[in-house]
């Protein structure tokens, strides 16, 4: 995974955290924060919708926690949403999302990222970032754009990215025969908080 930042400064986070260190230190990890969760605004012929759900299989690794304000290095970061755990707050809805994203197929959406780019506002950082995301069983490459904080070993990733459902083979839901069609456009939104804690695995 390759990182830049902007004015040759090295920017307090990206992604959830990225910064050079003077000597190699230990690895650590971020662990997810039960808060932390993903939602899909879209909208229709009828009404705006959204939907949201959990994340999981989370993990992220950094390169130090030498320093209660010094962030490491972000090595990798990887997550998933299980779709039928996404919710729309409608039983009809719920149904139709999951038959449009093929669950019995292909039960989880992934993100891996692989690249970043950051540029340092105060104590934050506003990043975009590159990954591959995999809806239904299509993998693309997508950038997305958000802001980064840390208050202690607390960091915190907000933002999103515009996706149309049919890049991914995915055909908008429609329901009440037809009545109701989803627009292809989708926002994906996500907040992920997480704690920076030394890896016991690393000597």
């Amino acid at each position: 995974m390759t990182h830049s930042t902007t004015n040759g400064v090295r920017p307090p986070l990206a992604l959830l955290l990225v910064t050079a260190l003077a000597a190699p230190a230990a690895a650590a990890q971020l662990v997810l924060d039960p808060a932390s969760r993903l939602w899909i605004d879209g909208d229709s012929n009828v009404h705006a919708w959204t939907c949201s759900a959990p994340l999981h299989d989370f993990a992220a690794e950094a390169q130090s926690v030498d320093a209660p304000r010094v962030p490491g290095s972000l090595a990798r970061l990887v997550t998933a949403v299980v779709i039928k755990e996404i919710s729309c707050g409608d039983s009809t809805m719920d149904g139709k999302l999951r038959e449009a994203l093929k669950a019995g197929e292909h039960p989880r959406i992934t993100f891996v990222l692989s690249s970043y780019e950051a540029t340092v506002e105060g104590t934050s950082a506003v990043i975009h970032a590159a990954g591959v995301l995999t809806i239904a069983g299509v993998a693309k490459t997508v950038v997305l754009t958000g802001t980064a904080n840390r208050t202690g070993d607390h960091v915190q990733g907000r933002g999103s990215v515009a996706l149309r459902m049919t890049d991914f083979g995915v055909s908008p839901p429609t329901a009440l025969v037809g009545v109701l069609r989803t627009h292809d456009e989708i926002t994906i939104r996500f907040d992920v908080q997480a704690a920076l804690v030394e890896s016991t695995t690393n000597p």
